[in-house]
């Protein structure tokens, strides 16, 4: 459960992330804060921190050395080294927290702009302590790389004191990706009883996803019947989606009926012409019907 900004503009999310996440609002706070982290060059500012860091711990050696063959003692050589290490390890620390603050700070702006629930990013904050209580370290504030999260979710919490609630709804794409992502985790048998248990019982927040990811889990589980129902099922529910047609798809041509696979990625290619993920899988549906041509 993580996500990352790269040198050069890149951000990467882990699957696990958008798996977690309850809303889109809160998958969009992880991202505003990363994009933050690009657009105020945090990178490349830590690099420059640690260049002057790495100047300070030089002179910090060069002192030690002067310190010790002038007193004649080692002692107060390493005495010197080790605070001036001290020093600049905590100077780090202290600049990489700050970063994460203001990349909360100007991304929860960035969250409200793009049209999504700013409450999201005290929720996600909120989540992902939850998440990550058996890997806390247990170490103290001011050794940490970023602030506490109890800290975060005040801040973001009195930060919506006044703009008014706002609730956006989720768009179907999400709920199907995420249940894609969980049907994916864990063994093919368990993803299918989770699903079924939240269909018997009625808890979910999206029945067409909660039969996708029924369908996923049984696809994994190279159960094809029971995989084609829940897709009907959830087409029944639906006023169609691309990432149902190319589950449809996908279960004819594990069962080795090209043909078939190839007519239901051209039928969903006419309603969503511009689906990456239709474009791909059909052009490997035609290369495995040997339509090299087509595929082309």
């Amino acid at each position: 459960i993580n996500a990352f900004a790269l040198p050069g503009g890149f951000v990467g999310v882990n699957l696990g992330l958008i798996a977690a996440t309850g809303s889109a609002d809160e998958l969009a706070a992880v991202m505003a804060h990363e994009l933050t982290h690009v657009t105020q060059r945090h990178i490349a500012r830590s690099i420059a921190n640690t260049q002057r860091v790495s100047m300070l711990s030089l002179a910090g050696l060069i002192l030690g050395m002067l310190a010790a063959s002038k007193a004649g003692s080692s002692d107060a050589a390493q005495a010197v080294i080790a605070g001036t290490q001290a020093a600049s390890m905590q100077g780090m620390l202290n600049y990489s927290r700050d970063m994460e603050r203001e990349a909360d700070r100007v991304g929860f702006g960035v969250l409200g702009d793009a049209g999504f629930a700013p409450s999201g990013m005290a929720a996600m904050f909120e989540r992902l302590e939850t998440a990550s209580r058996l890997n806390d370290s247990g170490a103290f504030p001011y050794l940490r790389t970023h602030p506490l999260t109890s800290e975060r979710i005040a801040d973001m919490q009195n930060r919506e004191t006044g703009l008014g609630y706002r609730q956006v709804p989720d768009s179907l794409e999400f709920h199907l990706v995420r249940a894609k992502l969980r049907a994916l985790q864990g063994r093919p048998d368990d993803a299918v009883k989770l699903f079924s248990s939240q269909l018997a019982e009625r808890k979910f927040t999206n029945e067409i996803a909660a039969r996708y990811g029924l369908a996923y889990a049984q696809f994994r589980a190279r159960n094809w019947a029971a995989a084609q129902e829940a897709i009907d099922a959830a087409r029944a529910l639906s006023k169609g989606a691309a990432s149902l047609e190319r589950l449809a798809a996908e279960v004819r041509l594990a069962q080795g009926k090209a043909d078939e696979g190839v007519r239901i990625y051209r039928s969903a290619m006419e309603r969503y012409p511009l689906n990456r993920a239709l474009v791909y899988g059909y052009a490997d549906a035609l290369l495995q019907s040997r339509q090299f041509d087509t595929a082309l």
